[in-house]
């Protein structure tokens, strides 16, 4: 079994990514979407080794999430990076969501802690693919996982 760090994305109780361990090493983690099936999943996952700066920022990532989860003061993390994505982060659009300057520097910081992550995720071919088990919660807090390897699938 290995740890899981967390989960980003659920369907239907099925968790599609987050970062778990892969014999020891965090790897990022994405079950591949299949047009071609009928419930559009197949039961591989990529995984993604991660180097320690893009795993530290994973965890920082999460940590937000859970944060934000707790409080949902300020606008969803996902709100916040498409405001961002047409809006510089001093302008009074961005500010007005804000009820302090502290909440909205940590928004920004996780921002710029996703782009990164993403840069790294995209700059880099997946190492492995597998099936999973997953044990425990789902919510990515008190998970674990058993990984099958398995080949890459084909297209169809």
């Amino acid at each position: 079994m290995e740890k899981v760090y967390c989960a980003h994305d659920q369907y239907d109780g099925i968790i599609l990514s987050g970062v778990a361990d892969l014999n020891g090493q965090p790897c990022y983690f994405s079950r591949i979407f299949n047009s071609g099936l009928a419930d559009n999943w197949t039961e591989i996952y990529e995984l993604t080794i991660l180097d320690e700066t893009t795993f530290r920022l994973e965890l920082e990532s999460w940590k937000y999430w859970l944060s934000w989860l707790d409080s949902q003061k300020d606008p969803h993390p996902v709100h916040y990076a498409d405001l961002r994505k047409t809006e510089p982060m001093d302008s009074l659009v961005v500010k007005s969501r804000f009820e302090d300057a502290e909440s909205l520097n940590k928004a920004e910081e996780n921002y710029q802690n996703k782009l990164k992550i993403n840069t790294f995720l995209n700059s880099r071919i997946p190492t492995h693919y597998a099936k999973a088990e997953f044990f425990g919660d789902r919510d990515g807090i008190d998970t674990q996982v058993k990984w099958t390897l398995a080949d890459k699938p084909t297209k169809r």
